[in-house]
């Protein structure tokens, strides 16, 4: 009866029967292994997920920005040349806050992986999981 409803644990006597502690277990067909693999991955997505509702600072709401003047000259008498300055400021401009984004949204990503290792799901009666490497120091002590 446990054998069925606790892959965990079969999994568990698997490894301590044949002295082979290795994950997915050495037993293991192809096919079960990708099955495992597959489960795996979509745990982890489901705890990304939970990381991000958890630890990610809540999204600033978009507001028009209000215009401010700006030390360029605009109107009929601007010349090419000053026209040429102002686009290639206005791109700078852009490209700069493009990079301060990526940056930060970097950062955010590297925060939230962080955050992420110290959130398991785990339910003894759904599939199967590779334990966390902290783990085996925690149940020796």
């Amino acid at each position: 009866a446990l054998w069925n409803q606790h892959p965990t644990l079969r999994a568990l006597i698997r490894m301590t029967t044949s002295q082979k502690y290795r994950y997915p277990t050495a037993d293991c067909d192809e096919a079960e292994r990708d099955k495992v693999k597959q489960i795996e991955a979509k745990t982890r997505e489901t705890e990304a997920n939970i990381v991000e509702k958890l630890f990610m600072p809540p999204q600033p709401r978009k507001t028009k920005q209000a215009k401010t003047k700006s030390p360029m000259r605009t109107g009929i008498r601007v010349s090419a040349r000053q026209r040429e300055k102002q686009e290639r400021f206005r791109r700078v401009e852009e490209e700069r806050n493009a990079a301060a984004l990526q940056a930060e949204h970097l950062k955010l990503k590297k925060v939230l992986r962080s955050m992420q290792k110290n959130v398991m799901l785990f339910n003894p009666e759904q599939h199967q999981r590779k334990p966390p490497k902290g783990s085996i120091d925690l149940l020796l002590s």
